[in-house]
């Protein structure tokens, strides 16, 4: 089998025309500088259609991703969507040449909607691009297969978020399969997408109360995930530390806790190097891995090692209760909870600084209880 294709990407400039976007607005504000190639595009393709409209498609499409990218999830809707408008448009006169990008930009819409809680809706979707895609696999298996995994995973995601958990272990696996197949010949370019398809599936089957059979799972993404961790480490850094995260707790609820702190420890690590380079991102990951530690460490009697990591865990969650004390103030009260309780199981007391805290946080929770 050859190599997987990726389809092609929009052009910074058009035949015969100057460029739509300098490589210089690109690098300092590339959501802006796409918007001012759309806007560019949509005068060319009001007055030749034919020429620009493909154009305008690509560039529209591109700019919902970089924006969904950016958190800005209401704009990059409205360009996922006017994408599969422009695409349907494009596919009913020219279908070889745009059935692909439109099956494409169903699966980028699915997954807009379900950024905003919108599942029922990107269902369809994403049922729409994997016929599209299973179809064009038919023929082109080298191109599409891998086009077929992906959106099939997505329809696997939007199924488990309704509910709908054993279509979506059918489909994740479909995914799973196609993926191990395509990694016997390239393995480097698709490690991470079996690996997150396999973490999905233990998720799943974790739902469905199938713990071993989620460890199992879980334990076969961290083997994916390590192998390309060794060489592309930014590129699986947080699905790996998840997956960690995941397996730890699953292991834990199975009573397995030397499994499960060594799961556990090595999620804190790496949350760490997340904190490090994204701490708004990152830090309740941290949090809660931390607290998770605390417990295993309490199970297997290492109850000093339990308050570090329970003083760790508050000192994570603080920032970001400051930030936005009514979003995090549960989080900060579950946090404080565990590390006064392995205090006095340790006979110790809090500092004048964490008592402080404390005194802050009550006074929070009070005003929310009105």
């Amino acid at each position: 089998m050859s190599k997987p294709k990726a389809q092609p990407k929009p052009r910074t400039k058009t035949k015969d025309s100057a460029p739509i976007a300098t490589p210089a607005a690109a690098e300092t504000d590339p959501i802006a500088a796409l918007s001012e190639a759309v806007a560019e595009l949509r005068k060319r393709a009001a007055e030749k259609p034919d020429e620009y409209l493909p154009e305008l498609a690509r560039h529209i499409n591109d700019l919902g991703n970089m924006q969904s990218e950016a958190g800005r999830r209401e704009d990059a809707l409205a360009n996922a969507e006017e994408a599969v408008r422009l695409y349907e448009q494009l596919a009913a006169t020219r279908p070889a040449d745009f059935t692909p990008f439109l099956a494409g930009s169903l699966h980028n819409l699915g997954n807009r909607l379900a950024e905003l809680g919108r599942h029922a809706d990107a269902l369809p979707l994403a049922e729409r691009s994997v016929a599209l895609r299973r179809k064009l696999a038919e023929t082109d298996p080298a191109r599409f297969l891998p086009l077929l995994a992906r959106s099939l995973t997505g329809l696997g995601s939007r199924q488990g978020a309704l509910g709908q958990r054993e279509d979506a272990i059918v489909s994740v696996q479909e995914a799973i399969a196609i993926y191990r197949e395509l990694a016997k010949t390239h393995a480097d370019a698709i490690l991470g997408d079996l690996a997150n398809c396999l973490n999905n599936l233990g998720n799943l089957q974790a739902k469905l109360g199938r713990r071993e059979e989620a460890v199992v799972s879980m334990q076969l993404a961290l083997d994916a995930y390590e192998k390309v961790y060794a060489t592309e480490p930014q590129k699986v850094l947080s699905a790996f530390a998840t997956c960690l995260g995941n397996l730890g707790s699953m292991l834990g609820s199975l009573g397995r806790y030397e499994e499960a702190l060594a799961n556990t420890q090595r999620a804190v690590e790496l949350g760490r190097k997340l904190v490090a380079a994204r701490p708004q991102a990152f830090l309740a990951f941290l949090a809660r891995n931390l607290n998770a530690l605390c417990r295993y460490q309490h199970a297997l009697g290492r109850h000093e090692e339990a308050l570090a990591s329970a003083v760790e865990a508050f000192d994570a969650i603080w920032p970001l209760f400051r930030a936005r004390p009514d979003a995090f103030a549960p989080d900060a009260q579950a946090h404080a909870l565990e590390m006064l309780q392995t205090m006095k199981k340790l006979q110790k007391n809090p500092s004048a600084e964490q008592i402080e805290r404390i005194q802050t946080l009550q006074k929070v929770l009070a005003k929310m209880k009105g």
